[in-house]
């Protein structure tokens, strides 16, 4: 119910579609591995907003190294 928005959201940062859907994905498998752990079901969907814009954040850092590499080299 959620992916369609969640992937919206990460488009907001990252602007290739298939990136924002692994990261939309690496969330739901994030909340589905901690499964009963989570004690408030009803905050899930805040979690995953949480999850979604942390792999955004963390693509864009990585892309940023890489790129900063690539000009030193």
């Amino acid at each position: 119910a959620h992916y369609r928005s969640l992937v919206r959201l990460a488009s907001l940062l990252v602007d290739d579609v298939g990136v924002c859907e692994e990261i939309v994905q690496d969330a739901f498998v994030s909340v589905w591995r901690r499964g009963p752990a989570l004690q408030h079901r009803d905050r899930l969907p805040a979690y995953l907003r949480s999850a979604v814009l942390n792999g955004a954040r963390s693509h864009l850092r990585r892309r940023l190294v890489a790129r900063r590499h690539l000009q030193v080299a």
